[in-house]
């Protein structure tokens, strides 16, 4: 895809209005999935449909229901993160970029070759903030990784929504977590035999704020003691 908008988008973004820099973050990474449709014509929609059944919808560009992410990256902005680690990168990355216009480090942790590579072949990567753990989210040597990074003041887990992936994605990267940050979990509604996340949650001795904006996808995060 030729990014070369897409960077004068970015060297534009730091000169505008702090104030806005959730929506304009949004802006570009509207602009982006726009491009990236017209490149994948199979991904009919940009955004997850809130009123819509999850696993009959169209695929999407952006694995977020818009107004949910908008939420929580605010809530982010407020809390003074600045470093995330990230379990899921996702077809495309999006909340991944996303992420990476708003705050000092982003790191995702992403099993499939093809996810990490498309995302890079888009021309945006920021070296200098921007990094992408290849590998099983449990395996040593990707935990080894991320440890390298520690401590995070967020992590968002939306990697494998299976139960036993959700709660060791949880039990391995939680601890990296310093105290007072954001443990959060994407698809926090979505309940069947293979989605865990509300399992979790449940399970979990912890005050849970859950934004919901849809019927079946949800962003939960707590507060680390």
């Amino acid at each position: 895809m030729h990014s070369n908008w897409i960077k004068n988008l970015l060297c534009d973004f730091v000169d505008r209005e702090p104030t806005k820099e959730v929506s304009n973050a949004f802006d570009i990474m509207l602009c982006r999935a726009h491009s990236l449709k017209e490149a994948h014509p199979e991904y009919k929609d940009l955004f997850i449909d809130p009123e819509e059944d999850i696993l009959n919808s169209k695929p999407q560009i952006i694995q977020q229901v818009s107004e949910e992410l908008r939420e929580f990256l605010e809530v982010l902005k407020g809390c003074g993160t600045k470093s995330i680690l990230q379990i899921g990168l996702g077809h495309f990355g999006c909340t991944h970029f996303i992420m990476s216009l708003l705050f000092e480090k982003v790191i995702s942790i992403e099993y499939d070759l093809d996810h990490v590579v498309r995302y890079k072949d888009t021309g945006v990567f920021h070296s200098t903030k921007e990094s992408i753990i290849c590998g099983d989210s449990q395996n040593k040597l990707t935990v080894d990784k991320a440890k390298l990074s520690e401590p995070y003041d967020c992590l968002f887990i939306d990697g494998n929504h299976s139960y036993d992936a959700v709660a060791a994605d949880h039990k391995e990267y939680a601890p990296l977590v310093k105290t007072g940050g954001i443990v959060a979990f994407h698809d926090a509604l979505l309940e069947g035999p293979l989605y865990g996340v509300p399992q979790v949650l449940k399970e979990l001795e912890q005050d849970i704020t859950i934004i919901k904006h849809s019927k079946e996808v949800g962003i939960a995060y707590y507060i680390k003691d």
